[in-house]
């Protein structure tokens, strides 16, 4: 009987990137095994997902890495980047990401036999190293759409960002299969910013290195193999399934159950789902705007808010708002 196979996952430690790697993960651990690489904190607060797998037989786990953000100057505890509420400590924060290469390769060689693959976010360039020194086959996770990848990756390619005069300044996005238009200020791409030209620089150097044809020849053919997935939260169909998807991240402050005896209450297409995600913080006028523009929507909606739900109290809203789906 052939040995199973091992992949190892490691998923850049943003809310956005991990979810969907630990969905994969949990896909995946259905046909082989797999060992998800995090630190203690963000394997903490995944640890019901893992008592989830246990108990349907699954072959996941996680290794945990200690994180070197003290030396950078973050807290003691910092170890995901919705943490970090100092945006002069972002820089910091992927300078210690980049220092998990030595750990993650002590952990590597510390395994009785080198895993099968191993597959990282397409965000954590310092993978690429570690798995051409150790012979290691590594796969890229892309978990933004094929659509922003393409468009990017574009962007990039053709020099698009730096040519442009300021944030503002519009420009089309080449050599794409529609006529689309943006500007830095909303299409921002990746490691844009002061002090990120090294991670944008190594990034690309790995991705070139380790996939050089399929970024060269994406568009024109798709020679590459590549296999599209998602979304992956989709998977999860089935009622036992409930608690591994309920078990990924941090903890709502709002009771699940309510939230869906609410959404039950409503036809189907009729709510509204407003998140601008786990990183992305609005300005005071900005909530103001948004939660006047929804109440006149005159439309039921859900809100997701982090620490922005003072704000919405401040602005007058929180009577109509209430802390509950409206």
């Amino acid at each position: 009987m052939a040995a199973q196979l091992h992949l190892v996952l490691v998923p850049l430690l943003a809310q956005g990137h991990v979810l969907p790697m630990l969905d994969l993960a949990h896909l995946l651990a259905g046909h082989a095994r797999v060992t998800v690489v995090l630190t203690s904190v963000n394997a903490a607060r995944n640890s019901a997902l893992l008592e989830h797998a246990a108990r349907a037989g699954l072959a996941l786990d996680f290794a945990e890495l200690a994180f070197p953000g003290p030396a950078h100057g973050l807290r003691e505890g910092t170890e995901n980047l919705h943490m970090v509420l100092d945006p002069s400590l972002i820089v910091p924060f992927y300078q210690a990401l980049w220092l998990l290469a030595e750990p993650l390769e002590a952990f590597l060689r510390s395994l009785p036999s080198l895993p099968d693959c191993l597959v990282a976010d397409s965000m954590s360039p310092w993978t690429s190293p570690v798995a051409r020194r150790l012979g290691v086959t590594r796969l890229v996770f892309h978990g933004f759409s094929a659509f922003s990848t393409l468009a990017l990756y574009n962007l990039e390619k053709h020099g698009v960002y730096d040519r442009a005069a300021d944030d503002y300044e519009t420009f089309e996005v080449p050599d794409f299969p529609a006529h689309v238009v943006a500007n830095r200020a909303t299409a921002p791409g990746l490691y844009l910013g002061p002090g990120m030209d090294r991670f944008r620089r190594d990034m690309l150097e790995a991705e070139a290195s380790a996939d050089g044809e399929f970024l060269e020849r994406y568009v024109a053919e798709r020679g590459h193999k590549m296999w599209a997935l998602g979304p992956l939260c989709a998977y999860y169909n089935k009622s036992s399934d409930a608690a591994a998807m309920a078990g990924r991240g941090s903890r709502a402050d709002m009771d699940a159950e309510r939230v869906v005896s609410w959404l039950d209450g409503h036809p189907p297409a009729t709510v509204l789902y407003v998140n601008f995600g786990s990183v992305a913080r609005l300005l005071p006028p900005q909530v103001a705007e948004l939660a006047a523009a929804l109440e006149a929507s005159g439309r039921p909606f859900i809100w997701v808010l982090k620490e922005t739900v003072g704000l919405v109290s401040r602005t007058g809203h929180c009577s109509s708002v209430g802390g509950r789906p409206r």
